[in-house]
C-alpha cells in the first residue's frame, strides 16, 4: 500500500469512527486497528488525534466542494434553481456520508478547524463559490453581501431538507407535503423567494 492509499484509509476510517463516537470517543489505536495500520503511521501523516481530526474536516469539505463543482460542471448552464436541486439530490443518494459528516461537525465543533473549506476568500459552505457565480448569472446586478446570504440560505436549506428526509425518525407516509417531490419543490421555492429578495 502507498503512502497516499495509507493515508486515504486512515481519513476514511477516522471520518467514519469520528462521526460514530465523537472526539472524545474515539482512540488513535482504535482508528489504527480498524484501519489496519500502525500507530505510526498516523503518527506519520498527521503527528495526532486532533490534526487528523481537523484534517478528515477538511478532505470532507474539499470532498463536497469538489462534488458540487462537479454537478456544476455535468448540468453545464444552469439555474441556481436546477443547480440546488441537483445538490439535494446528490445528498439524497449519498445520506450516509451526508449525515456522518454533519454528526462530526456538531458533535465536535470545538475542535474544527478554522481554514477548512475556505475556497480562496469565500466564506461560505463547500462548493459555496460555484453557487455564488451561479446565483451572480442570474442576478449580475446583487450586492455581493448579499450573494453570500443567498448561498448561506439556499445551502442550508438543502442540507436541511436532505438530512430530514433521508432520517429514520421521519415517518414519510404519515407526514403531509414530506414527500421527495414536496421537498424538491420547497428548495425550488426557497430558491425562488431569495433570488428575488436580492
Amino acid at each position: 500500500m502507498t503512502d497516499k492509499d495509507t493515508k486515504g484509509k486512515i481519513l476514511k476510517i477516522a471520518h467514519e469512527l469520528f462521526s460514530q463516537k465523537g472526539y472524545d470517543g474515539v482512540s488513535v489505536r482504535e482508528i489504527s486497528s480498524a484501519a489496519g495500520v500502525n500507530i505510526s503511521a498516523i503518527s506519520y501523516h498527521f503527528e495526532n488525534k486532533e490534526k487528523l481530526f481537523q484534517e478528515t474536516i477538511r478532505s470532507s469539505m474539499t470532498e463536497m466542494s469538489n462534488t458540487v463543482k462537479e454537478l456544476r460542471e455535468a448540468l453545464g448552464k444552469s439555474s441556481t434553481s436546477e443547480l440546488a436541486l441537483t445538490i439535494y439530490d446528490y445528498f439524497i443518494k449519498n445520506s450516509e456520508n451526508l449525515k456522518l459528516s454533519f454528526k462530526m461537525f456538531v458533535i465536535d465543533a470545538h475542535i474544527f478547524p478554522h481554514d477548512a473549506g475556505q475556497e480562496d476568500d469565500f466564506i461560505g459552505p463547500p462548493g459555496g463559490k460555484v453557487i455564488f457565480d451561479c446565483i451572480m448569472e442570474e442576478c449580475p446586478n446583487a450586492k455581493e453581501d448579499d450573494v453570500i446570504w443567498a448561498v448561506r440560505t439556499i445551502f442550508t436549506q438543502v442540507v436541511h431538507k436532505a438530512l430530514l428526509m433521508s432520517s429514520h425518525c421521519v415517518n414519510h407516509n404519515a407526514c403531509k407535503n414530506m414527500s421527495i417531490e414536496d421537498t424538491r419543490s420547497h428548495i425550488a421555492r426557497v430558491v425562488r423567494v431569495v433570488l428575488n429578495d436580492l
